[in-house]
């Protein structure tokens, strides 16, 4: 799978990070913005393997809903977290 999809990351409240994917509402929580990240790619392998054995794919997830992508538009861009690629099958559990 090489489709590149949009992820948004706020903090909710009392330290707690959420992680979304505008594409697919998709999104995890941790307690720091990486494990949040590396939580959602988790979530979107499972996801996507569970897709697969109904013979669907994520793309018949919905997007999020727009005022997720309003947020992200308007959010102010955190340097400690560089956009870089990441291989969802690295994430998949065995």
């Amino acid at each position: 799978m090489n489709t590149r999809l949009t992820v948004t990351v706020l903090l909710i409240k009392d330290e707690v990070w959420s992680a979304q994917c505008l594409e697919h509402d998709i999104c995890s929580q941790a307690d720091s913005i990486h494990e949040a990240v590396q939580e959602l790619c988790v979530i979107l392998a499972a996801e996507s393997a569970l897709q697969e054995s109904m013979g669907r794919t994520l793309d018949d997830i919905p997007p999020a809903p727009d005022s997720y992508w309003k947020q992200f538009a308007e959010a102010a861009r955190l340097s400690t977290i560089p956009s870089r690629p990441v291989r969802i099958e690295d994430h998949a559990p065995p």
